[in-house]
């Protein structure tokens, strides 16, 4: 039988790593562990692909003097077409897209085909409906966020903050790229507080341009990106989420898109190793959420994984959400939802990204129940003899010269 390295000694191994990339600011944020807000009231939530657009139309046409959008990939059709129409209605619609898209997609040149970026028509076209389009900061590797400010300068304004791309595949419309593929699962949030509303919209303001630093990003309900060295305002969006993780007493549920940024792997190791009760749901197409050697090491800290759970009509669920949820009914449960992949070094500490802590218990709650649905029809990881079975699929050769 192969043994099986010792779970302290696999928290040893990683701990010099994670302690090399981790902010400083994120780490002296977790060292006070400051009180977490979450938002309790004037919030709601709708899920996805469940939802499909019909949320976020309805944002939209909620509008009556300003509609700020901000997107890392747009060209839904229907969502398009609510855009126009708030235009049409008299609705100042400002629109701004990443200025590059992964990977380094820099270029406006459809002729490009490895480094073009698909936003181009999509501004175009609204553009010559009236509404004003721009690309974001290219302080930012990349605009990640993905949230709407409506009426964001009177006292009704409110935001939506969420972790799914205006693209219809996000929603569950059938797409002939993603056969097998029911959807991906998001989750939105309505937010009507006064601060955190005026917050995003300065922020907004700020990174449209012609592009300024913002001046404070102070919300203690906001998750905001980037963290890293040489941006101002620093917001502590990292070491808000290490704080949830290191606050957790009983339980974690974690989706990952991506989990490969060693400082919240040890946070959540060292949670498994405490006693609290970790799960991970991630999928094994798409980008790796992280190396086999990695899953091995969490798995043997005691972390409990799944993967490619199935949506209603039975197809594979794509995990995009970036959630996690901790202590689900008990006294002090919160829930961060947002853009931010808080596995993901690149996104931490040089996207721009924003998110909500959330502390209504209803809410806290739907969204544990998803997951446990989520869990129920995913793939239990495999581990025989203390090795993890490699759950991901023999890479395909490139098709491209790229």
């Amino acid at each position: 039988m192969p043994r099986v390295r010792p779970r302290n000694v696999v928290l040893a191994a990683t701990a010099a790593a994670a302690l090399a990339v981790v902010p400083a600011g994120a780490m002296a944020a977790t060292a006070k562990k400051p009180a977490l807000t979450g938002a309790t009231s004037g919030v709601s939530l709708f899920i996805e692909p469940d939802s499909m657009q019909a949320p976020v139309v309805s944002f939209i046409n909620s509008a009556k003097k300003t509609l700020d959008f901000g997107i890392y990939q747009l060209n839904d059709p229907v969502i398009l077409a609510a855009l126009v129409q708030a235009r049409q209605r008299g609705v100042k619609v400002r629109v701004m897209a990443t200025w590059q898209t992964f990977p380094a997609n820099s270029s406006t040149d459809p002729t490009n085909k490895c480094l073009y970026n698909e936003n181009t028509p999509i501004l175009q076209q609204l553009a010559a409906q009236g509404i004003k389009t721009g690309w974001s900061p290219y302080t930012f590797t990349y605009y990640h966020e993905k949230a709407m400010v409506a009426d964001g300068h009177t006292k009704k304004g409110r935001a939506l903050i969420m972790d799914f791309n205006s693209q219809p595949s996000y929603y569950g419309v059938p797409d002939p790229k993603y056969p097998l593929e029911g959807g991906a699962r998001g989750f939105g949030v309505i937010t009507t507080n006064a601060q955190d509303v005026a917050e995003i919209q300065a922020a907004y303001d700020a990174d449209f341009p012609p592009a300024r630093q913002v001046k404070s990003l102070s919300s203690p309900r906001l998750i905001w990106s980037p963290n890293g060295p040489g941006f101002v305002p620093r917001p502590g969006g990292l070491g808000k989420i290490m704080q949830q993780i290191d606050g957790a007493k009983k339980t974690l549920d974690v989706y990952a898109l991506l989990l490969d940024y060693a400082p919240i792997q040890l946070k959540l190791m060292q949670a498994a190793q405490r006693g609290v009760t970790v799960r991970v749901l991630f999928n094994t197409t798409g980008p790796a959420a992280f190396t086999l050697g990695a899953l091995q090491q969490m798995s043997s800290a005691g972390i409990q994984f799944a993967h490619d759970p199935k949506s209603t009509s039975g197809k594979s669920l794509f995990v995009h959400t970036k959630t996690i949820i901790s202590d689900a009914g008990r006294k002090g449960a919160l829930a961060y939802v947002g853009s931010m992949n808080v596995g993901d070094q690149v996104s931490v500490n040089a996207e721009r990204e924003l998110g909500i802590l959330l502390a209504n218990t209803g809410i806290v709650n739907t969204i544990s129940t998803t997951y446990a649905s989520d869990w129920s029809t995913a793939t239990p990881l495999q581990v025989v003899n203390g090795q993890v079975v490699n759950p991901f699929p023999t890479p395909k050769a490139r098709t491209t010269t790229c």
